[in-house]
Protein backbone atom coordinates (compact mmCIF):
# COMPACT_ATOMS: atom_id res chain seq x y z
CA UNK A 1 0.00 0.00 0.00
CA UNK A 2 2.72 2.46 0.49
CA UNK A 3 4.25 2.19 -3.00
CA UNK A 4 0.68 3.08 -4.41
CA UNK A 5 0.49 5.63 -1.85
CA UNK A 6 4.34 7.44 -2.88
CA UNK A 7 3.54 6.85 -6.51
CA UNK A 8 -0.15 8.41 -5.80
CA UNK A 9 1.80 11.71 -3.89
CA UNK A 10 4.45 12.03 -6.00
CA UNK A 11 1.93 11.99 -9.45
CA UNK A 12 -0.41 14.39 -7.16
CA UNK A 13 2.61 17.31 -6.41
CA UNK A 14 3.92 16.47 -9.98
CA UNK A 15 0.63 17.73 -10.95
CA UNK A 16 0.81 20.89 -8.96
CA UNK A 17 4.20 21.47 -9.94
CA UNK A 18 3.18 21.76 -14.15
CA UNK A 19 0.09 24.45 -13.03
CA UNK A 20 3.29 27.02 -12.88
CA UNK A 21 4.39 25.94 -16.28
CA UNK A 22 8.45 26.23 -15.35
CA UNK A 23 7.45 29.32 -13.61
CA UNK A 24 10.06 30.00 -10.24
CA UNK A 25 6.98 29.07 -7.94
CA UNK A 26 6.85 25.43 -9.40
CA UNK A 27 9.79 24.12 -6.97
CA UNK A 28 8.24 25.52 -3.77
CA UNK A 29 4.62 24.21 -4.50
CA UNK A 30 5.69 21.12 -5.23
CA UNK A 31 7.90 20.90 -2.06
CA UNK A 32 5.15 22.09 0.44
CA UNK A 33 2.59 19.41 -1.78
CA UNK A 34 4.84 16.59 -0.79
CA UNK A 35 5.47 17.93 2.75
CA UNK A 36 1.20 18.36 3.24
CA UNK A 37 0.66 15.24 1.75
CA UNK A 38 3.23 13.45 4.11
CA UNK A 39 1.74 15.01 7.36
CA UNK A 40 -1.58 14.50 6.24
CA UNK A 41 -0.26 10.54 5.52
CA UNK A 42 1.10 10.50 9.00
CA UNK A 43 -1.68 11.32 10.89
CA UNK A 44 -4.08 8.98 8.92
CA UNK A 45 -1.48 5.98 9.61
CA UNK A 46 -1.20 7.43 13.18
CA UNK A 47 -5.18 7.09 13.30
CA UNK A 48 -5.41 3.71 11.71
CA UNK A 49 -2.70 1.75 13.30
CA UNK A 50 -1.48 3.54 16.37
CA UNK A 51 -3.29 1.57 18.42
CA UNK A 52 -0.50 -1.29 17.64
CA UNK A 53 1.95 1.57 18.50
CA UNK A 54 1.28 1.25 22.69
Amino acid sequence: MEKTWVLYKNSFCDAEYALYDGASGGPPAHFACLEALTRHHEDELKAAYGRYLD
